[in-house]
C-alpha cells in the first residue's frame, strides 16, 4: 500500500481505521510515506497530496509525527509543503531524533 501511494497526486484521503493489524512498522512506514526524513531530497519527494489518514489506535508516537506531516500537507496545498517538511523535522534535531527511532 505505501509503495503504492510513494506517486499518489490525487489521493488526500486514506482510511484504515479498521486495520487493527497495523504494527509499529506499518506506523513508521505510513510516517515515512508522507515525511521520509532519510534525507532532504527524501523530505521533498515525500507525498504531499495526501491530506488524511484515518488510523486506528496505534501504541506509539508515530500517529502524532503522522498527523503533523499531514497537517502540513492540508495547510500548504496546492503549494508544496516540501520546504516546510524539511525545516521542520530536518532543521530540529531532537524532533529528527524520536523519528529516527
Amino acid at each position: 500500500l505505501v509503495s503504492a501511494l510513494q506517486t499518489n497526486t490525487s489521493l488526500k484521503k486514506l482510511d484504515v481505521s479498521q486495520n487493527n493489524d497495523i504494527t509499529s512498522k506499518g506506523g513508521g512506514l505510513l510516517l515515512k510515506l508522507v515525511n521520509d526524513i532519510s534525507s532532504i531530497k527524501a523530505t521533498m519527494q515525500s507525498n504531499h497530496t495526501l491530506q488524511t489518514i484515518v488510523l486506528p489506535e496505534l501504541d506509539d508516537d508515530y500517529q502524532i509525527y503522522i498527523y503533523d506531516a499531514l497537517r502540513f500537507n492540508v495547510d500548504y496545498y496546492p503549494r508544496r509543503p516540501g520546504p516546510l517538511k524539511v525545516k521542520g523535522a530536518q532543521l530540529h534535531s531532537r524532533q529528527r531524533a524520536v523519528m529516527c527511532r
